[in-house]
């Protein structure tokens, strides 16, 4: 398998969340009451915006296993950093949005290989459960000392039209 070439959020996220799902009490207004983090992940993921819950979870045995991501102990962690200015907005009519601010690495320790990908999942919830995955246009990779910075594309981490 291999990472999905597209970015997109899980389809479960949404029904989770529209059913009041007991493991998916979202809170996405940016209040600090949940914390999201962004994974980084390998070309070996087999996940995609159709995953069922179990296989949407971070670390879980689904398809966003720990063995398949990507992190430096000094620069990028396991599991990700906590993601900052978490935002739900509507920005024009017909149109919702969640977004954070551009994440940026302390130094690399030993550097990071093989990166195509991050899977945002909010880590305050039981699970946790992932709520999108944004594909990074290939293969990444940075040496030892240097710095990794996700830019938030200007439609956030995801976008929908109604």
């Amino acid at each position: 398998m291999a990472f999905p070439t597209t970015s997109a959020p899980f389809r479960q996220f949404f029904a989770d969340a529209l059913a009041n799902a007991a493991n998916a009490p979202y809170d996405l207004s940016g209040t600090g009451v949940n914390t999201f983090k962004g994974a980084l992940f390998n070309n070996a993921v087999a996940g995609t915006k159709d995953d069922s819950t179990a296989q949407a979870i971070y670390g879980g045995a689904g398809n966003w296993t720990t063995g398949n991501e990507i992190s430096d102990a000094g620069g990028w962690v396991a599991g990700g950093p906590s993601l900052t200015t978490p935002a739900l907005t509507t920005p024009t009519s017909g149109v919702v949005q969640f977004a954070v601010a551009n994440q940026t690495s302390g130094s690399l320790s030993t550097g990071l290989t093989g990166f195509f990908g991050w899977m945002v999942y909010d880590s305050t919830l039981t699970g946790p459960p992932g709520v999108c995955f944004n594909y990074f246009g290939g293969t990444n990779t940075a040496g030892a000392g240097a710095t990794v910075t996700v830019t938030i594309n200007a439609n956030g981490l995801w976008r929908i039209t109604i």
